[in-house]
């Protein structure tokens, strides 16, 4: 076998037999590696052939901890995407993966985004000598890291980029195997905030080095600000190392494309994470995803160095086979049409079982043995997206599946069926409400669904086709049956015109019994946001609402034996603490629409008990949600009820929305909504439906005067 590099070998070779042989190269996991049909003969149909993808990348942007235990790395995981045609692997890389046709040089350029990534994202060691190289919290104190986010970093500041260049420089000239993909990454926070001598310049116009300037009002003016920074780390790298690349996001603040040129050493890789995955980024039918669209539209006329961070592969695809392929083939034919570089979607690693795997080794497992067959055909996709998916499908079904390959095609297009049956906007965050209780049961095919799962559990007999089977079958069953007994509460929202709400006298509802807070009726029926079970009794936890001529009005109370202190910082913020000195998070994400009779648009408000400054978020969703200001007359009002009898301590938290941000006066108010709630004690719950935009699933208040 010829080529013109090794990659090209291992691409051919694995590709000749998978042609020839009816091989299907499937999962990390060692047990499942390989798959084929027992012949005697091969017959060689394809034997010279020249084959090469549209897109020079080909990622996997693998989540999770591997078989060794290391984040984002795993042996198999590495053979499979190799054996696949994919080139490279963002997070881990060890070298002897370049036999799996993962290599370094793959992109083209001297540092391709095709080996393991070297983030360079922390310079909190410079926080007490140069203060001024941080963003700034409200007090202007220099604002670094919390846990692994990395550095807030002062995009304004002209001598960072120097310091951030000489680092990597240092890095690739001193480190012998540094044939690793550069990567500048920000924090996962869309916090920005950067002060001079008390002044907020991320609220003053900005001019860029070019001369272009930018006003806070526009939608690219962060942007702006952060790839003007890119910029000069891009110029101070190449002139210590020449032709030297690196890549960074497009993603919270730097998502939109700037107004300024970027520079050409630079590559962006665009992560459109609220888009919804139900249609296709260039679908004109719907706009879901309109402005994402536009926007990658104008990126690639800023760059030739475009890759798409999609996320088909990271909704909860540990409990749901998630039928995207006709989305994932519409998207890569666009990305072709309009020249995108590469592909980065973020997907999951696949380890072999293990003894006492973790909860994130079981999450990324089950996604591969519920989504197998699915991620198989993106992989070919992504090599050339032109390919018949149904043919692709079949196929998978008749050599992995072999005696029960009828009864899988069967359950995928039911899936299928579900999943179109409802228009619901399904994006990162959706929960399995929507997944198995929209598309399964409110759609109508659960029974068949487990009819024919069942039939190929009983007719399956090869030991790894069963054992797929019996995962498949036990996973499904097992979310139908916890959501048909999903209790669900009816909402009352009692009317207070004239009462006293936000007094300290009324917040203490539990030592007041004249308070108008005990005439709510309380929501108590909660489950856990990721296992569905009922969430954690112990945490005591209700909801109540009010509302009057002009707000409307959310108090949530969480019951914590441990609250020890309650005290007022400098900025007027009230703070929670545990009885071992511990800060109480603690925070109430609400979902709501003024009136159920026009849902065209609805909001998000989040907020809450925080350990640290953080800017709260009201967000719109007219289709596809986006962070706005937050509006006139929000509110956020704060109590705690220490107590020396621990069953008594609790802290009340109420957020109060003007009906006039809602889009509705008292007249036309008729609201419908859900509730999310975490406590860094208790984690994450869900009130009518835990997807975080899943209008489908809320419930309809009823207003009670």
């Amino acid at each position: 076998m010829l080529s013109h590099s090794e990659q090209g070998v291992s691409f051919g070779l694995h590709d000749f037999l998978e042609k020839n042989a009816d091989i299907v190269w499937c999962r990390g996991a060692l047990e499942y590696e390989v798959e084929t049909l027992p012949s005697k003969d091969i017959y060689l149909n394809v034997c010279d052939y020249l084959e090469v993808s549209p897109f020079r990348i080909r990622i996997w942007n693998p989540c999770g901890i591997g078989t060794n235990g290391q984040d984002h790395e795993d042996d198999g995981t590495a053979r499979y995407l190799g054996r696949n045609k994919l080139n490279g692997t963002l997070g881990g890389f060890r070298t002897e993966w370049y036999e799996y046709g993962l290599t370094a040089q793959s992109a083209g350029v001297k540092l391709a985004v095709a080996a393991g990534l070297k983030n360079f994202r922390n310079i909190d060691d410079l926080v007490e000598e140069h203060p001024e190289y941080f963003m700034a919290n409200a007090d202007g104190t220099p604002k670094t890291s919390t846990e692994d986010e990395g550095s807030f970093i002062n995009f304004y500041n002209k001598e960072v980029p120097k310091v951030m260049a000489r680092r990597m420089a240092d890095y690739l000239l001193h480190d012998p195997s540094a044939t690793k993909v550069l990567g500048i990454a920000m924090p996962d926070n869309p916090y920005f905030c950067m002060m001079e001598n008390g002044k907020r310049l991320d609220k003053e116009p900005f001019t860029a080095d070019d001369g272009t300037t930018v006003t806070p009002d526009q939608a690219n003016y962060k942007s702006t600000v952060y790839f003007n920074y890119m910029n000069r780390i891009a110029k101070e790298l190449n002139a210590i190392i020449p032709n030297t690349y690196f890549y960074t996001l497009a993603y919270m603040y730097s998502e939109w494309a700037p107004d300024i040129e970027v520079d050409e050493h630079i590559l962006i890789k665009i992560a459109p994470l609220s888009g919804n995955v139900k249609h296709p980024i260039s679908d004109e039918e719907h706009d879901d995803n309109l402005r994402f669209k536009e926007n990658i539209l104008k990126w690639v006329k800023k760059s030739k160095g475009i890759c798409m961070n999609s996320y088909w592969n990271s909704f909860k695809g540990n409990i749901y086979t998630q039928p995207v392929l006709p989305v994932v083939q519409a998207d890569l034919l666009w990305f072709q049409k309009i020249g995108v570089y590469g592909l980065t979607p973020e997907g999951k690693l696949d380890c072999s079982i293990v003894e006492n795997m973790s909860p994130r080794q079981k999450f990324a497992r089950n996604f591969y043995d519920m989504n197998e067959a699915l991620t198989w055909v993106v992989f070919r996709l992504m090599w050339n997206p032109s390919a018949n998916v149904e043919a692709l499908l079949q196929r998978y079904c008749r050599i992995v599946y072999k005696e029960i390959a009828e009864e899988m095609y069967a359950y995928f297009k039911l899936i299928e069926k579900g999943w179109n049956s409802s228009e619901a906007f399904v994006w990162y965050a959706t929960g399995a409400d929507v997944y198995i209780y929209q598309f399964i049961i409110q759609a109508g095919i659960k029974d068949e669904l487990l009819a024919v799962l069942k039939k190929a559990k009983d007719k399956a007999f090869t030991p790894t086709v069963k054992a797929k089977i019996d995962t498949v079958y036990s996973i499904v069953l097992e979310q139908i049956q916890k959501y048909e007994t999903f209790v669900k509460e009816e909402a009352e929202v009692t009317y207070c015109q004239g009462e006293d709400v936000l007094s300290q006298q009324s917040l203490d509802y539990q030592c007041n019994e004249n308070s108008v807070w005990n005439k709510a009726k309380p929501l108590c029926v909660l489950r856990d946001y990721t296992t569905l079970e009922y969430y954690n009794q112990a945490a005591k936890f209700n909801c109540r609402m009010l509302y009057d001529d002009e707000n409307i009005y959310f108090g949530f109370t969480v019951y914590d034996d441990e609250l020890a202190k309650a005290e007022v910082d400098a900025n007027g913020e009230l703070r929670l603490y545990r009885e071992d000195g511990t800060p109480i998070i603690s925070r109430a994400e609400t979902y709501i629409g003024g009136n159920n009779l026009n849902q065209q648009q609805y909001y998000g408000y989040i907020s809450g008990f925080k350990a640290r400054e953080i800017v709260d978020h009201w967000y719109l969703n007219a289709g596809t949600p986006k962070g706005l200001p937050i509006p006139s007359g929000v509110q956020d009002v704060k109590f705690a009820h220490t107590h020396s009898e621990p069953e008594k301590r609790y802290y009340f938290h109420v957020q109060v929305v003007p009906l006039k941000a809602l889009g509705v006066n008292i007249e036309n108010f008729n609201p419908y909504g859900h509730f999310v709630y975490y406590t860094n004690r208790y984690g994450r719950a869900g009130w009518m439906g835990f997807g975080l935009w899943s209008k489908q699933n809320s419930s309809n208040f009823k207003l009670k005067k």
